[in-house]
């Protein structure tokens, strides 16, 4: 162990991940290494933490994975990186196109944050985002069990108004307002 005179030794093994850490490569003035020190924890894991107290908005989190995105990322010159729109809803219900989006890849195993949303098609963007208030009170519409739109919870609190038949095949109703929830999620 090097400590060079110092309280705190320079190599060590990180606490949230296990990966080795070597102090001595860093500048002791610059806030990573400052941060390292203090956690007792890797560049890497530092270099994530630091980036959640300095980024508030301007990112989306999908699957464990972080996307940038807006104006810092059009001004990035990448060439040999996708950078392409992406379309996200979050969990109420709100829809947003990701301009210019970038995937930094995987957040480390000691960062723990939540999704802030689920992928979607651009078709499914495009119905959504059109119609962003709207709630369906068909609740005699065969589709209704299959249709984002409609709320069983709110539209049948006493029971269904009636029952879907077996042989009913989803969409056939051919509402012009319906969106499968089902097929939601399919980004193809």
């Amino acid at each position: 162990m090097k400590t060079h005179g110092r309280d705190y030794t320079l190599e060590y093994t990180c606490d949230r991940c296990g990966e080795h850490a070597d102090l001595e490569k860093y500048d002791f003035k610059k806030p990573i290494a400052i941060l390292m020190r203090q956690k007792h924890i890797c560049h890497h894991c530092a270099f994530w933490e630091l980036f959640f107290q300095n980024h508030t908005d301007g990112y989306e989190i999908y699957k464990g994975e972080l996307y940038l995105y807006g104006k810092q990322m059009f001004f990035m010159q990448l060439r040999d990186i996708c950078v392409k729109s992406r379309y996200i809803i979050h969990p109420d219900r709100t829809v947003k196109l990701l301009n210019y989006s970038y995937s930094l890849g995987p957040l480390p195993k000691g960062i723990n944050m939540p999704d802030t949303g689920i992928m979607i098609s651009r078709k499914a963007y495009a119905k959504i985002y059109r119609r962003a208030s709207f709630s369906c009170l068909a609740k005699g519409c065969y589709d209704r069990y299959h249709c984002y739109w409609y709320e069983a919870e709110k539209r049948e609190a006493t029971g269904p108004w009636n029952i879907v038949p077996k042989t009913h095949k989803i969409g056939g109703e051919h509402c012009k307002s319906f969106v499968n929830r089902d097929l939601i999620f399919n980004t193809k």
